[in-house]
């Protein structure tokens, strides 16, 4: 189970705008460490953050790096949504910048940048690249996400 604030417009913005980074990611290390809401059952992972398009809105930078500080605290690996815009490399470098190894995120849903080279240059960075999106309509579309992993191999 995951725990993080997701991306516009599904995130809380007015909740997140009431709250520091700091506070933000005190909410996610006590998911991590205690558990979610009143139970005990605790998330095992910061994820799925994101950003909606090809940009990162300032809510959503607060939430990578609130998760950023999460990761710090506790150890989770980091998985993100960046689908259909090349805005990995983005969200990584808002990671790293806050301390995050590399090897420590999964940039998601990759196969849905039809770009090789994208693919490639998350990888060379350090990051996860996931391709997950295989439950598609077409053989065409299949074969190419099939051919995005064996170019990458």
């Amino acid at each position: 189970m995951g725990t993080g604030h997701y991306r516009r417009p599904y995130l809380d913005e007015a909740w997140m705008d009431g709250h520091s980074v700091e506070e933000i990611a005190e909410g996610l290390i006590r998911d991590l460490t205690v558990g979610v809401g009143d139970s005990e059952i605790r998330a095992g992972v910061i994820g799925e953050i994101g950003s909606n398009g090809s940009i990162i809105s300032a809510v959503e930078e607060r939430s990578f790096r609130a998760a950023a500080r999460a990761h710090l605290a506790v150890g989770a690996t980091i998985s993100t949504h960046a689908a259909l815009f090349p805005v990995g490399h983005k969200q990584l470098d808002i990671l790293i910048h806050e301390g995050v190894p590399a090897d420590r995120v999964v940039i998601g849903h990759c196969d849905t940048v039809p770009d090789s080279e994208y693919h490639a240059s998350l990888a060379a960075r350090g990051a996860f690249v996931q391709f997950d999106t295989l439950h598609v309509q077409s053989e065409y579309d299949l074969a190419r996400r099939v051919e995005f992993v064996v170019r990458l191999v």
